[in-house]
């Protein structure tokens, strides 16, 4: 898997133009793939194609809990109080890699939660398949 490198800051130049009204449209495209129970929101951000520049993002209902990766946000959506949690954020791999200065902190309990294996134990939790445990890997 290649992993692409989206600035934070560069998220928030971007606006988050159309971000809310793609989530919600992603929730009740969900509300008809799954008739019933709770679903799983995956937002992925990534780079345009050079000519074009800019940010790419890209939501996906999913029935079962994304594995964590960079540029992500994952949210569950809770059908019967017609609610949306937020799970995580995951910033970019230099973003995670890069000491964290104090206009990031917000992101450092996402980071922390990345890299010790809290958002895998998420992954358990809600697994619906449960055919694996998911192991964190110290690297």
């Amino acid at each position: 898997m290649i992993i692409e490198s989206v600035e934070v800051h560069q998220l928030a130049e971007e606006g988050y133009d159309g971000y809310e009204r793609m989530v919600i449209e992603t929730i009740e495209n969900g509300k008809k793939e799954f008739l019933t129970g709770d679903f799983f929101v995956d937002v992925i951000w990534r780079k345009k194609r050079a000519a074009r520049g800019g940010l790419a993002k890209e939501a996906l209902a999913l029935e079962n809990i994304p594995t964590p990766h960079y540029n992500q946000t994952v949210y569950l959506y809770h059908r019967a109080v017609d609610e949306l949690e937020m799970l995580w954020t995951v910033p970019p791999q230099e973003v995670c890699l890069a000491l964290v200065p104090a206009s990031e902190y917000s992101l450092l309990e996402q980071v922390m939660n990345f890299y010790d294996g809290t958002l895998f134990k998420l992954i358990d939790k809600y697994d619906k398949k449960k055919e694996k445990k998911y192991e964190f890997i110290q690297r």
